[in-house]
């Protein structure tokens, strides 16, 4: 065995075991890995393996069955949890924000109001489309105002969304950050409807909210156009060489996205060091 290749079976052990000793499946491990590589079950054989045809992901695959038939008897498998019951906790993790959470400041000397509070530019105005609401989107957030009489509605805390919109029937503020998390508003209620996490196996060159906010449009690294299913990250359609840019559009896009690479590196780096 190559000594490089050495780490992460050593940390497939560890997790296999650490997933049974804490209560949770450890087929869950195996799994994910099989669907995040999209091994399809497929672990190689002695042949495959003796041709050099078995892939790396496929011997970590094997590994983790191998690891999880050396659990003591009862470990290897675990009753389904009641889908009801996961989906509340999921939704709750989902939902979940730190705005209601006390502050903690320790060492803190001094603390003072603003009695202005700071304005920041908008840079995102929209008309509802049955021209009854108004959104402001800035840096933190959205205000929703309506249009007769003109009154401040509600506040949306997003400070890093993209562009919000209303729905069609002008009922739901929609909108999804930089993270691909989809939220959607009710206007009536002044509460949030719904929110979804997006998985993508591939960041996207470009990428736009349906106005209804069910289907995340994405142009991929490789010119592809996949439309995805917001509510379970499922890829609706797909069209290869969507997009086929020339020479100076190609030059470009590799600039934007090694700039970005480079803007979410600092802002780890300074996130780690503030």
């Amino acid at each position: 065995m190559v000594r490089g290749e050495r780490h992460p079976l050593v940390a497939d052990q560890v997790e296999v075991f650490t997933l049974a000793r804490a209560g949770f499946n450890p087929q869950a491990a195996a799994e994910i890995w099989d669907r995040f590589n999209e091994l399809h079950g497929k672990t190689g054989t002695w042949l495959s393996d003796l041709f050099g045809n078995t892939t790396a992901a496929q011997h970590r695959l094997r590994d983790m069955v191998k690891n999880m038939a050396a659990l003591p008897p009862g470990y290897s498998e675990r009753p389904v949890e009641n889908e009801s019951n996961f989906k509340s906790w999921q939704e709750a993790v989902v939902e979940y924000d730190n705005v209601a959470r006390s502050e903690v400041l320790p060492g803190l000397i001094s603390k003072h109001r603003l009695s202005t509070r700071l304005r920041p530019e908008i840079t995102n105005l929209r008309f509802s489309p049955d021209g009854k609401y108004i959104l402001a989107q800035d840096d933190g957030g959205i205000n929703v105002v309506s249009r007769t009489p003109f009154a401040f509605l509600f506040y949306i805390s997003a400070p890093d969304a993209n562009d919000a919109q209303f729905s069609p029937d002008s009922k739901f503020v929609v909108f999804f950050t930089n993270g691909l998390r989809s939220e959607i508003w009710n206007i009536d209620m002044q509460k949030r409807k719904s929110v979804r996490e997006i998985t993508l196996r591939e960041p996207c060159l470009q990428s736009e909210l349906s106005p209804d906010g069910a289907v995340l449009a994405c142009l991929r690294t490789d010119h592809a156009l996949e439309l995805i299913d917001v509510g379970d990250s499922s890829v609706i359609d797909r069209r290869k060489d969507f997009f086929n840019p020339s020479l100076f559009e190609a030059f470009n896009l590799r600039f934007t996205i090694l700039r970005s690479q480079a803007d979410d590196s600092q802002d780890l780096t300074s996130s780690i060091y503030r």
